[in-house]
């Protein structure tokens, strides 16, 4: 008596433990079932099968529905979801299997747009059954019409894209040209989607290949199309962001130029006849002419004008690109000649140096003599050398003062005929020197 109730005991419990462990290992898999039928419905078969065969065999044929973790109960259709994958994975004999699982779910036939679909795919599997084998006729034209779909939906994903283009934000915004091509592409992969789930489900027959070959040229035709459109697109903003670069290129070369224009070394190109005047008025005027042209190509409103636009961005791209070439040149001109004249300049500060200091040293005499030698060229060191001459005969004790002031304005004139924009500091030269300075006309 008591070895039957212990026995008892010990059946009780494993089975009560088994269901415990059942149901707490099932509850783990809720959320494989919920990724299974999204991966599934996204189209991406393998995987949603994959997930789904992660989940035991528990109680598959009486669990009508899963709660989830929001509360929510959600129908419990493993089977069919299982067939369902197979059947369009073309796997026709593990499908028959799932559907006959999921016919003896009563809960199917609560979802009637499901079990007519459920029966309809039985079916098409059946009629492809041929000697013991599924033999599917219509597989290579219907894997083409897939990809003709898939690259299809490519192809929208592209022009959403390019939507975000900010150079083509303007002509988006201001014409429904480049909406209403989207928005009939956008209807295309609607309608090619829906195709392929008709198709998917055709048993073979001559009229229903036909249909499939038709489908397959009308896809082409679209895909050929939008392909051309997202193309001359991609082509148009690619030469827009082109021309933009070398406008902005142009823009900063001439506020260089303009920048560099009263640098010394470049004085006489300066003047009326001077190379940097006549280049730089002639590729400002071509540069403003380019603005002018470009203004047109940045809003298109058709297929024409998209056209138009494309051939004229190459021919200003083109331009462009010219007129950076020679303001590079220019640029390149200006800067050697900065640097020729700079390091002669650092040579010429070197002799006047010597006597600037003889001057500052109280050696006026000797102060003359090396200023007087020094062999200078640059307008600077022109003018700091006479200016120093000047001062040097103006404060040599030597001389008269009436000699030393006549001696001391002829060099004043020589530095001032020089015309060089240069303030002297004041606080080197006593105020009657100064004065002298301002008064020499």
């Amino acid at each position: 008596m008591s070895f039957n109730w212990f026995r008892t005991l010990i059946i009780v419990l494993s089975i009560s433990t088994s269901l415990t462990y059942s149901l707490d290992v099932f509850a783990d898999y809720k959320n494989d079932y919920q990724d299974a039928i999204k991966r599934i419905q996204q189209g991406q078969f393998q995987q949603g099968l994959n997930l789904l065969n992660r989940i035991p065999e528990i109680e598959q044929q009486e669990l009508r529905s899963l709660t989830m973790g929001n509360g929510k109960p959600i129908p419990y259709l493993p089977k069919y979801y299982k067939g369902l994958a197979a059947f369009n994975l073309e796997q026709c004999a593990l499908a028959e299997r799932n559907f006959i699982s999921s016919l003896a779910q009563q809960v199917i036939k609560e979802f009637e747009t499901k079990y007519n679909k459920l029966k309809q795919m039985r079916e098409v599997c059946r009629s492809r059954l041929i000697d013991g084998k599924y033999v599917n006729k219509l597989e290579k034209l219907t894997k083409t019409a897939i990809n003709k779909a898939f690259q299809l939906a490519k192809n929208r994903n592209s022009l959403n894209k390019i939507k975000q283009e900010p150079l083509l934000k303007s002509s988006w915004s201001k014409s429904n040209f480049f909406e209403t091509r989207l928005s009939r592409t956008n209807q295309q992969v609607g309608a090619a989607q829906r195709e392929i789930d008709k198709i998917r489900l055709m048993p073979y027959s001559k009229e229903n290949r036909d249909y499939i070959v038709r489908l397959n040229s009308r896809l082409s035709t679209q895909l050929k199309n939008s392909q051309q459109f997202i193309d001359g697109l991609s082509n148009y903003s690619s030469l827009l962001r082109k021309l933009k670069v070398a406008l902005q290129k142009i823009d900063k070369s001439l506020d260089t130029l303009a920048r560099i224009k009263t640098d010394e070394a470049l004085s006489d190109d300066w003047q009326k006849t001077g190379k940097l005047t006549r280049s730089l008025l002639q590729l400002t005027n071509e540069k403003q002419d380019l603005s002018l042209q470009s203004k047109s190509i940045f809003l298109v409103t058709n297929q024409e004008e998209l056209a138009s636009a494309i051939v004229t961005s190459k021919v200003l791209a083109r331009k462009a690109t010219e007129i950076n070439g020679q303001l590079d040149s220019l640029l390149d001109y200006a800067k050697n000649k900065i640097a020729s004249a700079s390091t002669v300049l650092e040579k010429e500060k070197k002799v006047i140096y010597r006597g600037v200091n003889a001057f500052f040293s109280g050696s006026y005499g000797k102060s003359i003599m090396l200023l007087s030698k020094a062999e200078v060229q640059q307008d600077k060191s022109r003018y700091f050398r006479n200016l120093f001459i000047a001062a040097a005969y103006f404060y040599d004790p030597k001389l008269k003062e009436s000699e030393a002031i006549e001696k001391a304005s002829h060099y004043i004139k020589k530095a001032k005929e020089i015309q060089l924009e240069e303030n002297f500091d004041e606080s080197f030269f006593s105020p009657r020197f100064v004065k002298l300075f301002r008064e020499i006309e």
